[in-house]
């Protein structure tokens, strides 16, 4: 939600770099609890391990398309995502300080799915 109520003064300048904190983001782990205890615990995967299957992802997607050209859904994709975009948001969630990525908890069930950079 945004607060138009703000002065100038409390924006976010968003051309200003993050400050580094002494505790970058170096992994992403994944928790799924349910009624108040961890059910799956998956291990923590390093930022510079999703870049790397990032990018070969979108090269193996780049050689798919090209060999079906009826495919035009992975065309569009490519027009706006391009492997450059990956490694800004690898960068971006590296120059940030711990956070919740994903928080979804179900009221009935009491299961809560956390996805949270470490």
């Amino acid at each position: 939600m945004v607060d138009f109520e703000k002065t100038p003064e409390e924006t976010v300048d968003l051309n200003k770099a993050p400050e580094i904190s002494a505790k970058n983001v170096q992994k992403i782990k994944v928790y799924i609890k349910s009624e108040g205890k961890t059910f799956i615990n998956l291990p923590a995967i390093s930022l510079s391990f999703i870049a790397m299957l990032a990018n070969v992802g979108m090269k193996l997607a780049l050689k798919i398309a090209s060999m079906d050209p009826k495919n035009k859904d992975l065309d569009k994709i490519f027009e706006h995502v391009k492997d450059a975009d990956l490694g800004l948001i690898i960068k971006e969630l590296q120059n940030h300080e711990p956070f919740d990525i994903v928080y979804v908890k179900d009221a009935e069930s009491d299961t809560e799915v956390i996805i949270r950079t470490q």
